[in-house]
Order: structure tokens, then C-alpha cells, then sequence
């Protein structure tokens, strides 16, 4: 099962690479493959009870097959997911198969804790070119910036979660400008992924506020309100349902 990309629905499909023209996919992948897709959507979209769900089914497909690699990156997925929304580093959850999985599992790990920027201390040596491409550039990089101006570079990667994911990564290893956080914010926006976008808005507005720009910082806040606090329409009641519009000068004052 070689490694296409983490997290979400592109570490699904990397599950499944290299089934076209082969022998039916056993039912466990196509099971691992659908919970991993739909709890990391249900969980960006921050729908917890849903995410929780499709997590355990995932856990549960993987299980099927007692393989260290496949329970690894099924909670390695959910692990990156977290990372796009800034909910931490590491993965605790990916711990007890680590020793038994491949170095792609291992380095993935390493990663997500923060290395290179960190020191490793789980199994295994970190080995940069296992990573999937954009976290293969930061650790080959490192300690210098993949890139001189990482908004540009940020925007240039083509997958919206593997940026958010890497988005994370630099925020905690180096900190972003707030140039690198707008094209976050706008990312998780055009998604309508509302945890990242959270949590994105919030450093938007901290960073905005530090540099006394109080009209970015205002938008910022207004926004979070709009996603945190969403208006509600009133709903029509039965007897206005369908009634015509009264003149204004007979209209119950």
C-alpha cells in the first residue's frame, strides 16, 4: 500500500492504490476506505457525534485485518484532520502500532509531533523521503522555509486538506504571517469546513490585533459570530402562512 497523500479521503485512497485491474478489493478496505472519508468531513465540518461514529468504524474495519499499517493510518488520518483545525500536535491514537508498522507510518508520525522542528522519541528513525510531498519539502527544508513567501506556496498546493494540515504544522513550528493565515482562513471557508475555519479565524484576528489592524480584526470577529453563532430565520406560523401582505395603514399597530 504505498502512500499517496495523508488525511482524509486521499489516505483512503491510498488504502486502495493500485486495485484497478486486480483482484476484488476485500470488503474491509472498501469499509476503512468510507468511514475514513466520511468521519474526516463529519469531524471538519464539526459534526462530532457524526465523526465519532464513522471513527470507530474505521477503527473497527482496520481491525479486521490486524495489520499494524492500516490501523496506523487510519488514526494517523484522523490525527491530521485535527492538525488542520490546530487541535494539537502528535497522535497519541497511532502509538501502539507504530513498532509494528513501516517507516512511512513512523515518519508520518514524527511529523505530525513536529519533526524535524522537534526531536523524535517513538519508534523508528524519521525518513524524509517517505513523506508525502508537501510535508517532504518542509522536512528536507528545514530549518529553512520550503519556500520565501509560504502564502504563495501554501496556495499552490492543489489539496485543500493538505494544506490546512501543513498550514498547522508551520503554524506551530514557526508561527505565520498573516498573509499565510488569510489563504488558511480562505481555504477552510471555500469548504465550508467550520472547525478549521474557527480556529483559523481566531489567529487571524489575534495576529490583526497585534499589528493594529482593527479593520481586519473586526471582520475577523464578525465572522467568527456568523459561524459560532448563526442567525435564525423566525419561522411563519400557521395562520401567516400563505396570507396576503397587509397595507401599511391598517396594519395592527
Amino acid at each position: 500500500m504505498n502512500v499517496v497523500r495523508w488525511g482524509g479521503a486521499a489516505l483512503a485512497a491510498a488504502l486502495l492504490v493500485g486495485c484497478a485491474a486486480q483482484p476484488p478489493v476485500p470488503g474491509w478496505r472498501l469499509d476503512l476506505r468510507q468511514a475514513v472519508e466520511q468521519g474526516t468531513l463529519a469531524y471538519l465540518q464539526g459534526h462530532d457525534r457524526v465523526a465519532s461514529v464513522h471513527a470507530q468504524r474505521a477503527q473497527q474495519a482496520a481491525a479486521q485485518s490486524a495489520q499494524a499499517t492500516a490501523l496506523a493510518r487510519q488514526a494517523l488520518a484522523h490525527c491530521a484532520a485535527q492538525l488542520a483545525a490546530l487541535q494539537g500536535q502528535g497522535c497519541a491514537a497511532a502509538a501502539p502500532y507504530l513498532a509494528d508498522a513501516t517507516a512511512a507510518e513512523q515518519t508520518y508520525a514524527a511529523w505530525l509531533a513536529g519533526w524535524p522542528a522537534r526531536p523524535w522519541e517513538g519508534p523508528g528513525r524519521p525518513d524524509a523521503a517517505t513523506l508525502p510531498s508537501a510535508a517532504r519539502a518542509l522536512a528536507q527544508a528545514w530549518p529553512a522555509p520550503p519556500a520565501a513567501d509560504l502564502a504563495r506556496w501554501l496556495g499552490a498546493l492543489d489539496d485543500p486538506l493538505t494544506r490546512l494540515v501543513v498550514g498547522g504544522w508551520l503554524w506551530h513550528a514557526v508561527g505565520l504571517d498573516g498573509a499565510a493565515v488569510a489563504v488558511l482562513v480562505d481555504t477552510a471557508s471555500g469548504q465550508g469546513w467550520r472547525r478549521p475555519l474557527a480556529a483559523w479565524l481566531a489567529v487571524q484576528q489575534r495576529l490583526a490585533e497585534r499589528a493594529g489592524d482593527t479593520a481586519t480584526a473586526a471582520l475577523a470577529q464578525r465572522r467568527l459570530d456568523w459561524l459560532l453563532h448563526p442567525a435564525v430565520a423566525p419561522a411563519s406560523g400557521p395562520s401567516s402562512a400563505g396570507a396576503a401582505p397587509q397595507p401599511v395603514d391598517s396594519a395592527p399597530r
